[in-house]
């Protein structure tokens, strides 16, 4: 018993932030306290996670190794940059960030999780908790109070999320069909002819759809970071992300083999959809926010047109284009925490003219991690484009086509948004950027550097790791 206690403790830990957060909320602790406290939770819960790394956080039904360690570690630190580029956001608004940070933590609650679960029903109940930590924090922190368009469109997929989640563990349990991922795997295998079953586990995938902000359920994501706050935007391109890849690398390795040739179709469907909605959604918009938002939504389709063969090598090339996302988009996240103007965070592209002559640091390392997400040589994207082209290459030459195609067209959305920074007249003033966001830009710049330099090493710890999960 005693020894369970001491296992769970990361988790506690954050239940206890959680407590504490709210418990701010009615003392009415100032930000600097709030966010402070916040950082010394994620990092004696990210202790305690890194020394239990193979130990099981709910017996029997989660499993800890070497790979849900590098998947924590991603999301735990995903989840510090957050909150380290939110302390900003929210103390030169004024506005209380404890409702935040709880969000934060229960993300990173329900996302280590994820990707321990080896149980369907902890899988489906974390995403659904996801899901709804997801739609609490768009409620509490959107631009306009009276805006609600995009947030109907978010429940109203959400919801329908739910029911088809529902009714897949309602299917399998009519089946007799145990929720464990090694007897799961075992059933699945004798009634995968049933095409109930087959739909079920398509349903379970449509969670995993949702929370990546996948075509064609990407509407919800989409729109609603346009009418959000700048933290919240961040937590949305980077938090969840890490979690959703980790939990469903595990379940299609561990439990949907046998399925994989009927999978293919709808996967495959799902990622050049994505691919295409992402690169000419982000050349029509003409809202900063958006346009990056649609072009996750084409860096997770162009990852998941990889990863949907779950091969090793497949599984190691997504992994390193899923890193090298990670950090431009955290890059590029931190540049526009560093451009506003009296005060007021931008949003609309026409108001980044000429912020370059301004801003010219700022605005250079935006143009990298631009660079880096396009997968221009010489820098680190690059990396991660050239491992995930490569296989393309092996599979298929149609799809590697279509993706090149689709590549130039989000090209001209990014070149537009260094267009209107370096070549665009305006007469506005920017206000200072605070030091930690160019600390932040340099330690990312220089990590991006370090990997560029010595790429090897970066890929043989990956495919090391990863390993464990195909023993």
């Amino acid at each position: 018993m005693i020894e369970n206690l001491i296992y769970l403790s990361p988790l506690l830990t954050l239940l206890f932030g959680i407590l504490g957060m709210l418990f701010f909320n009615k003392e009415q602790v100032n930000n600097s306290r709030c966010f402070r406290l916040a950082r010394l939770v994620l990092l004696v819960s990210f202790f305690l996670v890194i020394v239990f790394y193979n130990k099981a956080l709910l017996p029997m039904i989660t499993q800890g190794s070497q790979f849900t360690l590098l998947f924590e570690c991603l999301l735990y630190l995903c989840a510090f940059v957050v909150l380290y580029l939110s302390k900003k956001w929210f103390m030169s608004m004024n506005e209380p960030g404890n409702i935040f940070c709880c969000g934060i933590f229960t993300a990173v609650l329900c996302g280590c999780l994820l990707i321990e679960s080896h149980n369907l029903l902890l899988t489906v109940v974390m995403c659904i908790l996801f899901m709804l930590n997801n739609y609490v924090l768009l409620v509490n922190f959107r631009k306009n109070k009276e805006y609600v368009l995009s947030l109907k469109t978010y429940l109203s997929i959400m919801l329908m999320c739910w029911m088809v989640l529902a009714g897949a563990l309602s299917v399998l349990y009519y089946y007799q069909i145990d929720f464990a991922y090694d007897m799961l795997r075992v059933d699945i295998d004798i009634s995968q002819d049933n095409p109930l079953v087959y739909t079920a586990m398509a349903g379970v995938i449509v969670g995993f759809v949702f929370l990546l902000g996948l075509a064609p359920l990407h509407f919800g994501f989409t729109e609603a970071l346009s009418e959000t706050i700048l933290p919240v935007i961040t937590y949305f391109i980077l938090v969840p992300v890490v979690a959703c890849v980790g939990s469903f690398i595990q379940l299609n390795l561990y439990v949907l083999p046998p399925l994989h040739d009927k999978l293919i179709f709808f996967y495959e469907s799902v990622a050049l959809l994505s691919v295409g909605i992402g690169a000419i959604g982000a050349c029509s918009a003409r809202n900063i926010r958006k346009i990056f938002a649609y072009g996750a939504v084409n860096h997770l389709g162009l990852l998941m047109l990889v990863l949907y063969h779950f091969t090793m090598k497949t599984v190691d090339s997504s992994f390193v284009y899923l890193f090298v996302y990670l950090l431009a988009m955290g890059g590029i996240c931190t540049a526009l925490f560093g451009l506003k103007i009296k005060g007021e965070y931008l949003e609309m592209l026409n108001e980044f003219c000429g912020a370059a002559y301004k801003r010219p640091y700022v605005a250079a390392m935006l143009t990298v991690f631009i660079f880096s997400l396009l997968g221009v040589p010489p820098f680190l994207g690059f990396l991660g484009t050239f491992s995930v082209l490569s296989r393309l290459a092996v599979y298929n030459l149609y799809e590697l086509v279509y993706v090149l195609i689709m590549m130039f067209v989000l090209a001209y959305a990014y070149i537009q948004v260094i267009r209107t920074f370096y070549f665009e007249e305006s007469k506005a003033v920017f206000d200072r950027a605070d030091k930690g966001i160019y600390t932040a830009m340099l330690f990312n710049a220089v990590l991006m550097l370090v990997i560029m330099v010595n790429p090897e090493y970066l890929v043989e710890d990956f495919v090391l790791m990863i390993e464990t999960v195909f023993e």
